[in-house]
């Protein structure tokens, strides 16, 4: 009798330990402002105010991350490029686990009638990165006189002043600019052009990386960060959750955000693995030919 009892509770903790959910812990994450930001929305829900994401400007700050062999960041989200070329060059320990968003480059004008053949002069921004390397692919070799500014924003007061009457412009400034001056449209969809040109339906913009350190220990955590990407936002409580967490950490005002705005942003997340062949088209442009070494293992 007592054998059996024995066998009776040991049989009850391991059905306990096996049916016990597996814990999670909140990783840390550093993201550029804006877009790339709202792709954490669900994981700014989830944690609260736990103080696991870190938002910058720029890309220094991020570069600095990778490249720090004791970064306290578990993962980052940085231009695809910009994280692909430090693992090429063997300076980081971070790996490529997926996208989360796609282009969203608009040229914006005021000229309704304008299109990609009749287009001569161009305010854009990006020299030598991502919307310089889109455009140039898109124009295919047309001659197009265009002149290149340090931000997006610089790009914006250019139209908003009349000292341009066309520029490319990245979501959401593209709607800030049309919400500023009414007879401002979006008049060529980079993003289908370079569907047109390419036969891929979009290009890759921000991923996110894992150490691979963290990936290799955490797995779980990481697949459950992952799987917040992945869910699909509330629109219904979108700017009441932008809000909450602040522009001044998004770096995006809620009053810009509109259902079509954030479409337009083309957020979306997707395992590397899954779109291999949509990151390998885009980052031949930065002369990167293999990407076994870039996504994490």
């Amino acid at each position: 009798m007592k054998k059996l009892l024995i066998v009776l509770l040991v049989c009850l903790a391991l059905v306990g330990c096996t049916s016990k959910p597996k814990e999670t812990e909140h990783l840390t994450v550093l993201s550029p402002k804006g877009a790339p930001s709202l792709s954490l929305i669900n994981y700014f829900k989830e944690v609260g105010d736990e103080k696991v994401i870190t938002t910058v400007d720029g890309t220094d700050a991020l570069t600095a991350a990778f490249t720090n062999p004791n970064s306290e960041y578990d993962m980052i989200i940085a231009p695809i490029n910009l994280g692909s070329t430090l693992i090429k060059k063997g300076v980081t320990d971070y790996r490529l686990a997926g996208v989360v968003t796609w282009g969203n480059l608009y040229i914006v004008s005021g000229n309704i009638d304008l299109t990609l053949p009749t287009l001569k002069y161009l305010a854009a921004f990006g020299q030598n990165a991502v919307p310089n390397k889109v455009l140039d692919t898109v124009l295919q070799g047309q001659e197009v006189e265009v002149t290149y500014f340090n931000a997006v924003s610089d790009v914006a007061a250019q139209l908003l002043s009349l000292k341009h009457t066309a520029g490319l412009v990245a979501e959401p400034v593209a709607s800030t600019v049309m919400n500023k001056m009414s007879d401002m449209e979006i008049v060529i969809d980079m993003q289908e052009e370079w569907k047109r040109v390419t036969g891929y339906d979009n290009y890759p913009q921000a991923a996110i990386f894992v150490h691979k350190d963290v990936y290799a220990e955490k797995k779980d955590s990481c697949e459950a960060i992952f799987d917040l990407l992945a869910k699909e936002v509330d629109m219904s409580t979108l700017k009441a959750d932008m809000d909450s967490i602040s522009q001044e950490v998004l770096g995006v005002a809620s009053g810009v955000m509109s259902n079509e705005t954030y479409d337009r942003m083309n957020i979306e997340f997707k395992y590397a693995n899954d779109v291999k062949d949509e990151i390998l088209a885009f980052l031949k442009l930065f002369g990167i030919e293999d990407i076994s070494e870039i996504v994490v293992k």
